[in-house]
C-alpha cells in the first residue's frame, strides 16, 4: 500500500509506509534479534539510534557486534521485543481489542521501553496507558 495524499503528512506517511515495508521483507537487515520465539532479522541503523543499551550492545566493543545478533531470548517476553522493534519502525505498536490485555500491553511497553532506554517509547506507552 502506498500513500497517496498530500501536504505536509505525506512525507512522514510515505516514511512510515517504507519502514514498514522494510520491517516486513527484512530486505537489507544486518542484525539478528533472538527471542524465545525465533530469530528475526532487524535493520542496526533503524534500531540502534532508538536504543542506548541496543546500541551500545550492537556498536559497541562487545561480541554483539561481531556476530550482528543481540540474544534477548532469557529475559523478555517475545511480543515486547516484537511490539519494539515495530514501534521503531513505524512509531507504534498493536493494541488489543480487549481492555485488561490493553492495560498489560501498555504497561510492557512502558517497562521495556525504560529497559532498553527508549524515552519516546515510554512516553506513548504512559499516554496509552492513562487514556
Amino acid at each position: 500500500m502506498s500513500y497517496t495524499g498530500t501536504g505536509p503528512d505525506h512525507a512522514h506517511e510515505a516514511l512510515i509506509q517504507a519502514n514498514e515495508r522494510l520491517l516486513e521483507s527484512g530486505q537489507g537487515a544486518d542484525m539478528t534479534i533472538l527471542t524465545t520465539q525465533g530469530s528475526a532479522a532487524y535493520h542496526s541503523a533503524i534500531v540502534c539510534p532508538r536504543s542506548k543499551v541496543l546500541s551500545a550492545a550492537y556498536w559497541g566493543s562487545f561480541k554483539e557486534g561481531v556476530t550482528k545478533t543481540i540474544d534477548l531470548s532469557s529475559s523478555d517476553q517475545p511480543f515486547e521485543i516484537e511490539y519494539m522493534m515495530r514501534y521503531f519502525y513505524v512509531l507504534d505498536y498493536p493494541e488489543s481489542e480487549s481492555p485488561d490485555m490493553q492495560l498489560y500491553i501498555h504497561a510492557s511497553m512502558y517497562s521495556t521501553a525504560d529497559k532498553y532506554d527508549v524515552p519516546d517509547l515510554r512516553q506513548i506507552a504512559l499516554t496509552k496507558f492513562t487514556y
